[in-house]
């Protein structure tokens, strides 16, 4: 009951919603949980991934995903999944794999730090635009 709870909250990537993801310049960042059914350390993970899911569906300066490698086998080939539970980050089209603390609190965190970040470039973005002298801007991808 509880892993289908989990998988209805959070967006569930396949490669095709990937490959749109990825082409938004101006997506908002992702935490994304690669997970499979068998696994026993990601079924252990799906109670604090719902309550992180639901706490954020409604956020549109952050995105909450997840990726069933059973399924999606290909497309955890592309993200370079080693071993289950894994966790990235996704920020203007850059994949960073990273050690979060396997709980609400931990998640949170990280969700925070992207948000802020995000605000950042939101409110840089608006000033640009808003600027009465011309301006130029460089953009760089994180890797």
């Amino acid at each position: 009951m509880l892993f289908l709870f989990s998988i209805s909250i959070s967006l569930n990537l396949t490669h095709h919603k990937w490959e749109e993801i990825k082409k938004k310049d101006d997506a908002p960042p992702a935490l994304i949980f690669a997970w499979a059914p068998w696994c026993p350390h990601c079924r252990a993970v799906f109670d604090a991934w719902a309550k992180l899911s639901a706490k954020y569906q409604n956020d549109p300066n952050i995105q909450v995903l997840s990726v069933n490698c059973t399924d999606q086998g290909s497309l955890c080939g592309v993200l370079g999944i080693r071993g289950y539970p894994s966790f990235f980050t996704l920020v203007n089209g850059a994949i960073s794999s990273i050690n979060v603390e396997r709980n609400l609190n931990g998640f949170t965190k990280v969700i925070d730090n992207l948000k802020t970040k995000y605000q950042h470039v939101l409110d840089f973005t608006k000033k640009i635009k808003n600027a009465q002298y011309p301006a130029f801007v460089f953009k760089l991808r994180e890797n």
